[in-house]
Order: structure tokens, then sequence, then C-alpha cells
């Protein structure tokens, strides 16, 4: 079974003040990826704040290297919705085999959407039940507001975490924790994250 890990990762402004912990984080959480032996695994990170970068695109797991402080450079505003239709896209057209292939997204904001110019809310909402319609495909935002986050896009509140303003590394520990038991299972992504959350 083949895995693609795609990491939305605001860059925006408000994240400088926990800037080194992000990256931490981060790094931490690709170690621990790097460690599973269990599957195939491509990562995809994007990094948004006025404007979306993509960092890697459809990268062997165990070949990404760190992210660096001159990597992660927090500033501008917010473009969440952006984000998530780049991510989505650029991992679609690396499908190659969709019956042995399964796709986790994990959107990471401390803020709300205040500047995509392409993406509006509605377009993600068709987004996100085109894709989890797949079912091979799922979600998880861990932000501000889950609980009006995920009813606004139609997601499953399960699939809603809040962001750890505090302590951003705990916020990648729980990321970390949820993308493995997802990859060392035999389950589709949904069923496994429901089991994950106590609703299943």
């Amino acid at each position: 079974m083949k895995t693609k890990l795609i990491i939305l990762l605001d860059e925006s402004l408000s994240m400088r003040k926990k800037r080194h912990e992000v990256i931490g984080g981060f790094n931490t959480f690709l170690r621990e990826q790097k460690r599973l032996k269990t599957d195939s695994s491509k990562l995809y990170l994007i990094k948004f704040n006025t404007n979306v970068n993509i960092v890697y695109s459809g990268i062997n797991v165990k070949d990404v290297p760190d992210l660096k402080p001159s990597m992660y450079t927090p500033c501008g505003r917010t473009a969440l919705f952006d984000a998530i239709s780049e991510g989505i896209y650029i991992a679609e057209e690396d499908m190659t085999d969709s019956e042995n292939e399964k796709v986790i997204c994990v959107i990471i904001t401390d803020g709300e959407e205040n500047c995509s110019k392409d993406t509006t809310k509605d377009q993600v909402r068709r987004l996100l039940a085109q894709y989890e319609s797949k079912g091979n495909w799922a979600f998880v935002y861990i932000g501000k507001n889950p609980d009006r986050w995920t009813k606004e896009v139609g997601m499953s509140a399960a699939m809603g975490i809040s962001y750890n303003y505090n302590e951003p590394r705990i916020t990648f520990k729980h990321i970390s924790n949820t993308v493995t038991k997802y990859r060392v299972s035999k389950y589709k992504l949904k069923k496994t994250l429901l089991q994950r959350f106590g609703l299943k």
C-alpha cells in the first residue's frame, strides 16, 4: 500500500512567536514517520501565508530533509483555502494507482482564512466532499475553532482538533500519532481515523 501525506503548514505572521517549536515539531514528526517500514509513503509539504509555497512534492518520506530555520519564516496573512486546493491538486496529479494508494491531508493553522485569491469556502466544501467520497482520501483540521470549521466545510467534527498555541510540539506529536495509526492500519483512512478518535 502507498500512502500520500499532505501537510499544509501555516506560515503566517501569527506563527512567528513559536517558530522554533513549529520547526522542531515538524522535524520530530518527520523522524517518527521515517522509522515506519509498513508502507511506501510520499510527503507533500505546502506552506501558506499570503501566498502558497510548495516545499516538498511527492518525495519519499525517508528522503525528506529536515525543515531548516531558513525555510520557515512566518510573515503575511493566511491563504488557507488556496493551500487546501493546491495540496489536493498536486497529490491528485501524482496518483498512479488509486486502488493501492491512500491519502491523508493534515491542515495546521493557528488562525483563520483571510486572503485566498483563487479559492472560496464553497469550493473547499465541494473539494472535500468530492475527495472524501473516493474512500481513500481523508482530511484532518488542526487549528482555530475546529468545531466551527468542520461544520462550515462539511467535515466530521471528529476530524477537527484545536491547535495548541502554547506547545506546538504537542500538536505535531498528535499529528504523528494519528498518521502512524493510519499507515500501519489495513483499513480505509476514514474508518481508521474515526477509530482513532473513539467514534467507532
